[in-house]
């Protein structure tokens, strides 16, 4: 699952995906193309802190541009620290 948000032209995506290895990660991926992955406990667990997320960047004006049940942008793996945001 894959949300973007927008605010004044930035662009922040957050994804959430399952790992080669069965895992579950938080992926976040901010306007200057910083790479950010948190392990969750399962789907449930990253719904919950993408809810967290997408709560405190509606706070600080960001509006939800999309959200996608799906589709996902490669990204980097966990351990990557940075990636280009398109």
């Amino acid at each position: 699952m894959t949300w973007s948000y927008t605010r004044n032209g930035l662009y922040i995506e957050h994804q959430l995906r399952a790992t080669a290895g069965g895992s579950v990660e938080l992926l976040t991926v901010d306007f200057d193309g910083y790479a950010k992955v948190e392990p969750v406990r399962d789907e449930y667990a990253g719904i919950a802190r993408q809810i967290e997320l997408e709560r405190a960047l509606l706070r600080r004006g960001w509006a939800l541009e999309e959200f996608a049940f799906g589709r996902t942008t490669p990204m980097p793996s966990a351990g990557d620290s940075s990636a280009s945001a398109a």
